[in-house]
């Protein structure tokens, strides 16, 4: 078995030196340019909404100028959490936040123009940070 065991390890190291040097980055020509693609968009806005008090089985709008017509109809919408000012962990999560047995503990209901609405579904109040990402459409 030893035996086995040490002839594969001479033929692995045979093989990884052999197709080390077998390749070279100067074989071949480069190739012709190709089509020029779509301008990309890096326009993304982050709004922190610290400290937010939500009631318990509550539903809350909150204000957002930064989430334009514009946004709302090509753009994209992340909302994430953090729960640290009421637990003292300190990350962000996406909403909604579920416990193991599936229950909702809070979930984003709606998107407006200028707005999110938040649902809180536990029995105590909470206080959270929001982080809003908004990334403009093309």
């Amino acid at each position: 078995m030893k035996n086995a065991i040490l002839k594969t390890k001479y033929v692995v190291l045979a093989l990884s030196i052999l197709f080390t040097f077998s390749c070279s980055p100067e074989d071949g020509e480069m190739g012709p340019e190709g089509p020029a693609g779509q301008d990309g968009n890096a326009n993304v806005t982050t709004v922190i909404l610290r400290g937010q008090s939500l009631s318990p089985q509550s539903i809350i709008d909150f204000d957002v100028p930064q989430l334009t017509q514009d946004i709302f109809d090509k753009g994209l919408v992340y909302v994430y959490v953090d729960d640290s000012p009421s637990t003292g962990e300190n990350s962000w999560r996406i909403l909604p936040i579920i416990r193991f047995s599936g229950e909702k503990l809070v979930d984003l209901q709606e998107i407006k123009v200028g707005q999110i609405v938040i649902v809180n579904y536990t029995k105590t109040p909470l206080i959270v940070d929001f982080k809003i990402v908004l990334i403009e459409g093309n």
